[in-house]
């Protein structure tokens, strides 16, 4: 295991840096000095030991590595419950679509390409801890939501669901407003996810704390030209021509809910999707009468 960097003040967010290359860890030294505590494994083995003595506030892994690969860790650690919502972002030396979906699918919330910007590195880390921050601040209100949605899903049914978020769609004046009831509705369905609505000069995309994630944006735009529906794991993709969902927990422990859902979300996407069409041809329609005029 390599040295770990001074840490004078405990306050200090703990972060846990995995990755074969010294240098490397040099780079992210100089990057998170003063903002964070740095404690550093050299692979895969190691991280699991220093993650056992010492629970970090974020993980930034390399995803090539001797031994466990980056992707295979970050796998086991959402499998624990203990890291399976610690903030953790991907280092690579690749940019494919292909490689970032195998990053977000394995459980990632970032991905940062080297050699990287020690500024975007800092950003990135600083902005996923205050999210994990605000996240732990509001947990005991996000168990009652969930709770009171479950409650709402028993006695209005997935149906009754559909049914009114279709209705404030098509009862929207404007895309945000699509986008939000959208949101709603996943929300209402107990899942987390995401929705891009696309009109000529604008795309918006938005999940249930606000602006969608970088990762989120960057699957969507990568995948809108595959099939409707798309589901890798426990994540599912449904796209249509103005308008796609990203949804990141399907319950695959229940085979007949995710059927359901599907079917549900297909729905939503399609309601959405023919309201943001209307809303753009009355725009271009009004357009043109006011050319002609």
């Amino acid at each position: 295991m390599f040295e770990d960097s001074p840490g004078d003040a405990p306050a200090l967010p703990l972060v846990l840096l995995v990755d074969d290359e010294r240098f490397t860890h040099g780079l992210v030294a100089e990057a998170l000095n003063g903002h964070c505590e740095l404690m550093s494994a050299g692979d895969g083995a190691e991280a699991v030991m220093a993650v056992e003595s010492r629970l970090p506030d974020l993980i930034i892994m390399d995803v090539e590595m001797p031994g466990i690969t980056g992707l295979d860790l970050c796998r086991a650690l959402r499998e624990s419950a203990a890291t399976a919502n610690t903030p953790i972002i991907f280092l690579s030396g690749h940019d494919e679509i292909a490689d970032r979906v195998s990053g977000y699918a394995a459980g990632g919330d970032d991905y940062v390409v080297k050699p990287f910007s020690m500024r975007e590195l800092n950003a990135k880390t600083m902005n996923l801890l205050e999210n994990a921050r605000l996240l732990r601040e509001t947990q005991s209100s996000a168990e009652f939501a969930t709770s009171t949605a479950m409650t709402v899903m028993s006695n209005m049914g997935e149906l009754s669901v559909l049914l009114e978020a279709l209705k404030a769609i098509n009862g929207a004046k404007d895309t945000h407003k699509i986008a939000e009831a959208v949101i709603a509705a996943i929300g209402d369905f107990a899942l987390q996810g995401a929705v891009q609505v696309r009109v000529p000069g604008q795309t918006l995309t938005l999940n249930s704390h606000g602006e969608a994630s970088p990762v989120e944006v960057a699957v969507i735009a990568q995948m809108v030209d595959l099939d409707r529906i798309f589901q890798f794991g426990k994540r599912l993709l449904i796209t249509y021509d103005r308008v796609s969902l990203l949804i990141s927990n399907l319950p695959i422990d229940d085979p007949d809910r995710i059927g359901r859902l599907r079917d549900h979300l297909a729905m939503l996407a399609e309601g959405a999707d023919v309201r943001v069409q209307a809303i753009v041809s009355a725009a271009e329609s009004k357009q043109r009468g006011d050319t002609i005029g």
